[in-house]
């Protein structure tokens, strides 16, 4: 057993990755539910500033586990460094994790608008791994079922009759040359996205219930 004296500051180097988490977001969304405010008085909690680097910075490291993270808490250096000392539990940080919806969402448009500014990313098109889309106006790219009947593969995309006006207008677009290049960009897009998901945010298995929840965690990741 030994005694080390040793600066909190000290834990990780001056470019250490996680200090880039610790620069500062506009949390205000975060910090509203514990404020102070006329005739109500606030309540104690763990400030939302050292919660949300936390979470980011276990989520860049792919931890998805409240239990996990509490305990890189106590003995990373890197997560020490985050915590400056306060200890938190395992209930503190799931609660955390999955209760502040419109605050993340505000925070991951914060973020994208900041890179946009910054001229670091360009948003022309959005892509998404599905096909339930329900909005008005979304041009889909996607290919067409394989024929059942040997004798009518290849020709899925022609006209049938039945086809509303909006089947028609897919199948124009995936026949046309724009429409087959668009749709090769898909791999570095949406399976690029979701095989770092996977791979590197920790994001095999959503374990919590609620549609609500369940976005908490999806955007956690993208933030991270």
């Amino acid at each position: 057993m030994a005694m080390v004296v040793q600066c909190p500051d000290d834990l990780v180097g001056a470019t250490h990755p996680v200090r880039a988490v610790a620069a500062k977001l506009d949390l205000s969304r975060f910090e509203g539910p514990i404020k102070a405010r006329e005739g109500q008085a606030g309540r104690d909690a763990t400030d939302p500033e050292l919660l949300v680097g936390l979470w980011l910075y276990a989520r860049a490291r792919g931890i998805g586990s409240a239990r996990e993270l509490a305990r890189r808490g106590e003995d990373g250096a890197a997560f020490r460094w985050l915590c400056g000392g306060v200890r938190v539990n395992h209930r503190l940080l799931s609660d955390f994790h999955t209760d502040h919806g419109e605050a993340l969402d505000g925070l991951l448009t914060q973020v994208i608008a900041s890179l946009v500014d910054k001229e670091a990313v360009r948003v022309s098109r959005v892509s998404q791994d599905g096909v339930r889309v329900h909005e008005q106006g979304v041009e889909l790219f996607l290919p067409p079922k394989p024929a059942r009947q040997p004798g009518n593969l290849g020709r899925e995309l022609e006209a049938k009759r039945g086809d509303t006006e909006a089947a028609l207008r897919w199948k124009r677009r995936m026949r046309s040359d724009e429409g087959k290049e668009i749709y090769k960009q898909r791999a570095s897009t949406s399976e690029t996205v979701n095989a770092e998901l996977r791979s590197y945010r920790g994001l095999v298995q959503i374990t919590v219930r609620g549609l609500k929840k369940a976005r908490c965690v999806a955007l956690w990741c993208a933030l991270a």
